[in-house]
């Protein structure tokens, strides 16, 4: 078998994967997702930078899509460590999302030795 076909295979293994996790989720809580809280929406940066100013226009757009309250919570320091150490603290449920940057998701890992 060449690798070709090998990766062919195992991407098709993992998308099979998937789609059989995604239609073993309860349809009920997919209908209740937005409308039990506030959705949050953190932006590691400080207030009146780009990306706070693009997750601004996001939240007010998703909360007028969804017809549910979307909060940008700013917290800045530590090259997006904070706010990723935030979204990472929250709860799972799907109510706490970040926007972030290189930095925050790459960068970092190499900036730091332990980052938390």
């Amino acid at each position: 078998m060449n690798s070709n076909a090998f990766f062919t295979r195992k991407s098709l293994a993992v998308a099979a994967t998937c789609l059989a996790g995604m239609m073993a989720a309860s349809p009920a809580a997919a209908n209740e997702w937005p409308k039990q809280k506030p959705i949050t929406i953190i932006v590691p940066f400080a207030p009146g930078g780009s990306s706070d100013i693009t997750a601004r226009s996001v939240t007010q757009g998703l909360s007028e899509r969804i017809g549910q309250t979307v909060v940008a919570d700013n917290r800045p320091g530590a090259n997006s460590s904070i706010g990723a150490q935030a979204l990472a603290r929250s709860t799972p449920d799907g109510y706490t999302m970040m926007v972030g940057s290189i930095g925050t998701f790459a960068i970092n890992e190499a900036l730091f030795k332990n980052p938390s």
